[in-house]
């Protein structure tokens, strides 16, 4: 489960979801790439809370989470996982059956999770929120059907799911490793917050009155990074509990540099 946080900015990001899934052959996988503490899992969040609005019907799963040692391991756990968190605000009408996932992975995950799923959408779209693409492990052997390269398949194959993919890697380029088997799809790399975005983030959390230089100050220490602004938050929001400071000034941002916090 994706844990409630402030959110900020991305609006970029929804944008060309919307356009995604819009269009006449709406795509059906989505690739979010970006450094790690960036926020992907966050956007995820604010998806899995219903950020496209009612037509798009979220299921989060956390990909670290699931076995990999063999097919029907990991496609039975990702069917529990998502049907478990569909289930948390509707009720699937079905019951899962891991020994079909050992004779067939991906029919009994088309059997028994998505056709049941398809009938309650009722001509809605499905986005399968899939973090922590990059736990899973590469296929050495091009002829082996692993993890990666049958979920793709499988993705592939729909015509009413989208799976969104979270991939942690520093750069916009896929890497030679990835880019075997996410080339075709498209994706959108995760940029750091905007100054505008940080200020919205801080807002959030501290209802005080923050001088334009104290948040200018922050974003130059994180460098927009929303992992680093919401640490050097908390800190501030400590030091306000404990009474030790009643507005916030380049002082206390001073203190937090000393203490090492800022960019992550």
């Amino acid at each position: 489960m994706i844990h409630t946080t402030h959110f900020a900015g991305r609006t970029e990001f929804f944008s060309w979801l919307q356009q995604q899934i819009n269009q006449a052959n709406p795509a059906t996988v989505l690739l979010l790439a970006g450094p790690a503490q960036i926020g992907k899992t966050a956007v995820l969040h604010q998806l899995h809370h219903g950020r496209l609005g009612p037509d798009a019907i979220p299921v989060y799963v956390d990909l670290a989470q699931l076995r990999q040692h063999t097919a029907s391991a990991f496609f039975w756990e990702l069917a529990q996982t998502a049907a478990a968190d569909f289930n948390q605000k509707r009720h699937l009408p079905t019951k899962l059956e891991q020994a079909g996932f050992v004779a067939d992975p991906l029919r009994a995950l088309s059997i028994q999770f998505l056709q049941p799923v398809m009938t309650w959408l009722d001509g809605r779209r499905l986005l399968l929120l899939l973090d922590n693409l990059h736990s899973l492990k590469m296929n050495v052997d091009a002829s082996e059907n692993g993890p990666l390269a049958s979920l793709l398949t499988w993705l592939r194959r729909q015509t009413a799911v989208t799976g969104i993919l979270t991939l942690t890697q520093e750069t916009a380029d896929l890497t030679p490793e990835w880019a075997s088997h996410l080339a075709g799809f498209e994706r959108l790399f995760i940029q750091p917050l905007t100054l505008g975005d940080v200020a919205d983030l801080l807002r959030q959390t501290h209802p005080v009155l923050m001088a334009n230089a104290v948040i200018q100050h922050i974003y130059d220490m994180t460098d927009g990074q929303p992992a680093a602004v919401q640490k050097i938050g908390r800190f501030l929001q400590a030091r306000m509990d404990g009474g030790l400071l009643k507005q916030i000034t380049l002082a206390d941002l001073a203190v937090a540099r000393k203490m090492g916090i800022g960019r992550s």
